[in-house]
């Protein structure tokens, strides 16, 4: 598995090192990734924003299908040199790397959007900073990390070249979210055969957050119609506050209130995509928060 480049890496192992690699590994996370859609959404063009979050799912629904056909274990698991830290965050199996395929695919999509030279350098930073985190924290292989960067790229690519355009038509915008959903729906009914209810529950959660982000674009489109941007500075820094309260309302506070089972759970992340994509926007505008 080539676990030469890992043990060099934790040759290095400090405090500094470790709060270091594990701030690279939290701006790979997914909450911090659905953060800054959020933004681009509420605030920008929510066009964009959707863009990144559909592509990002579908990249990350396809990560948890090639781990389990790939059933690659962890380097601290097999090699008993390695030590294991921030193992809370490497669930399953580890090809390929779930945080440097989402960061590649978010950030270098976000960056291919704004073509700010700034944005760009900080992206590539942060995609290369949090694979080399991954490999530091001894969760996974070099295979996996540079697996999860060119699959990430395949999806930035894919996203603006070939989701973007249609979204931003109106009218094939519709069919096209619609048909993506009906694949994710397809392809979960037919896994469930072949896997556990564990290993079947990441492919829930990003399918419920795109079925919840897709409808509630088109109840925008079809009633809302919320104009991103166009506040003055301190309106958009509160709409964002806001609206991020309640998202983290939904991930945290309704966890006492329903089970952890599979349906529960995924109907939690239905509610984020439906929130981000229309609620929020709609009670905003009734609120002034959105033209």
């Amino acid at each position: 598995m080539f676990e030469s480049p890992i043990i060099f890496l934790q040759k290095f192992s400090s405090k500094f090192m470790d709060v270091l690699m594990n701030f690279f590994s939290f701006i790979g996370e997914p909450y911090v990734i659905i953060a800054i859609m959020a933004y681009v959404y509420w605030n920008l063009s929510k066009k964009q924003g959707l863009t990144m979050s559909i592509i990002f799912l579908v990249s990350m629904y396809i990560n948890q299908i090639l781990k389990l056909l790939v059933h690659t274990p962890r380097p601290y698991e097999a090699v008993p040199q390695i030590e294991g830290k921030r193992i809370e965050t490497a669930g399953g199996h580890a090809f390929p790397s779930g945080h440097s395929q989402g960061a590649s695919t978010f950030y270098m999509l976000l960056s291919k959007f704004y073509m700010l030279k700034w944005l760009w350098i900080t992206s590539v930073i942060l995609v290369l900073g949090v694979g080399i985190s991954r490999m530091y924290l001894g969760v996974h292989w070099p295979i996996d990390v540079l697996g999860g960067w060119l699959i990430g790229l395949l999806f930035a690519y894919l996203g603006y070249e070939v989701l973007y355009p249609l979204i931003e038509d109106d009218n094939k915008a519709p069919k096209a979210l619609l048909g993506i959903v009906a694949l994710l729906l397809l392809s979960v009914l037919v896994s469930v055969i072949f896997v556990s209810a564990a290993d079947a529950l990441p492919l829930f959660l990003m399918l419920s957050t795109t079925l919840g982000t897709v409808i509630g674009y088109l109840l925008d489109l079809r009633f809302s119609k919320f104009v991103e941007g166009g506040k003055k500075v301190g309106v958009i820094i509160l709409r964002y506050l806001i609206g991020m309260v309640v998202v983290i309302a939904i991930i945290k506070g309704l966890e006492g209130f329903i089970s952890n089972d599979i349906a529960d759970i995924s109907f939690r992340y239905f509610l984020i995509g439906l929130w981000i994509s229309f609620g929020f926007p709609a009670l905003g505008k009734m609120l002034k928060l959105f033209n």
